[in-house]
């Protein structure tokens, strides 16, 4: 059984991993990603890493794929609730 914590990690970590499929996969690139509460149930080291890695992603437009590519791209709106 997981944690809040965990199933919030898990979900995130599906989230970028989908959008970095498809992306690798065919010519789709998302344009929108919607992280309803993505902080919800996560303790405080958590909370500073999923910060630190949308930081990351909006301020530098640095990819979070180990190979370098990513679904996120500059076009991309992330709209988090």
């Amino acid at each position: 059984s997981l944690s809040g914590g965990q199933w919030r990690r898990c979900s995130l970590a599906l989230s970028f991993g989908f959008m970095d499929l498809i992306s690798r996969r065919g010519r789709l690139r998302p344009s929108l990603l919607v992280l309803d509460e993505p902080l919800t149930h996560l303790d405080r080291s958590g909370r500073t890493l999923v910060g630190a890695l949308l930081r990351k992603l909006l301020v530098n437009g640095e990819n979070i794929g180990q190979l370098g590519s990513t679904g996120i791209s500059a076009g991309t709106i992330i709209l988090i609730l």
